[in-house]
């Protein structure tokens, strides 16, 4: 028998924001190593005026936590715009993992009033990927 978290991890990709004044979003660095796919799925409350971004609101990707995340360039879905006014939006962003940049993140900046959002990550399609650096093994019988 298979149970939902032997196939799919949720992580939170983005802070939960009751929204306010104009703001970056706080995101959440995200390993996805072991996994082939990232679902991330952005919820924008019903907001009072349409909301404006800095830049899109995208996936970024990076080699390790520490490192310089670069933009996943297909993966830029939420544009000014989209968080309209009176609306409860929902927007998915799913993507495919990089063996070589295998840390994520969300990132922009709103530059109007916020609304309050918040987002998850569904990472899935479990795969075994071997290390790609050398390291000792320990067995402990």
């Amino acid at each position: 028998m298979r149970r939902l978290n032997d196939s799919i991890v949720a992580k939170q990709a983005v802070a939960v924001s009751s929204g306010g004044a104009a703001a970056a979003v706080i995101a959440t660095k995200v390993d996805t190593t072991g996994f082939s796919r990232a679902r991330f799925v952005f919820n924008f409350s019903n907001a009072g005026s349409t909301a404006s971004l800095s830049t899109g609101l995208g996936v970024y990707k990076a080699s390790t936590s520490g490192a310089t995340y670069a933009l996943v360039a297909s993966a830029v879905a939420v544009t000014s715009g989209v968080v309209s006014a009176g609306a409860n939006n929902i927007v998915v962003i799913d993507i495919p993992t990089d063996a070589a940049n295998p840390w994520l993140q969300m990132s922009g900046s709103f530059v109007s009033a916020t609304p309050a959002h918040g987002a998850v990550v569904e990472l899935y399609g479990s795969i075994n990927r071997p290390p790609t650096t050398a390291e000792q093994q320990v067995i402990v019988i």
